[in-house]
């Protein structure tokens, strides 16, 4: 399997070596998941939170043109899973998933839905990571703030509450790495 990914090639005479970072699968979850493994990798989740910040406000405007009834619910029933897993990790991070995934298919975009890939697998790690270390503000504030401008069908304030939606993740990643 690490061939298929990219990570690994072997030749007759020279055996199996590990192939340079730049011919990875990068986006394969799998390769996203074992970057993480007994670590966190600050590049990663740097990169991760820049190709988030060019994704997913654009993602919320398309959702806040685009979305039904049922995106809403799925929106509504993500919101009510983060509020209800008080404190539990495994079923915040499944809930914050939930909201991201459902943001994602509300913008209508087969491209934009397929970005979950990348954005779950990194996001879930990102919040093992944050909220696994120390308790954390309130994250359904925030995420309610882009459910709302999307139900509202209002893009612009849409895209403004995903860019803040990710600075406060922003915040909360930094303020775990400095100290």
């Amino acid at each position: 399997m690490p061939a298929a990914k990219g990570l690994v090639a072997s030749r007759q005479k020279r055996g199996t070596f590990v192939r340079p970072r730049s011919d990875w699968s990068l986006l394969d979850p799998d390769v996203i998941r074992w970057q993480f493994a007994n670590r966190d990798d600050q590049a990663f989740l740097q990169n991760l939170a820049e190709v988030r910040g060019i994704i997913e406000p654009p993602a919320a405007r398309y959702a806040a043109l685009r979305r039904t009834p049922d995106d809403l619910a799925a929106l509504d029933d993500a919101l009510a899973a983060m509020k209800a897993a008080d404190g539990d990790l495994t079923r915040a991070v499944q809930a914050d998933l939930d909201f991201h995934r459902a943001l994602l298919t509300a913008t209508h975009n087969e491209l934009l839905e397929r970005m979950e890939v990348v954005i779950e697998v990194g996001l879930a790690e990102r919040d093992r990571l944050v909220h696994g270390v120390r308790p954390h503000d309130d994250p359904v504030p925030s995420h309610r703030a882009v459910r709302d401008a999307v139900r509202d069908a209002d893009p612009d304030r849409a895209e403004r509450a995903m860019h803040d939606l990710l600075t406060k993740a922003a915040h909360d990643l930094n303020t775990l790495t400095t100290d």
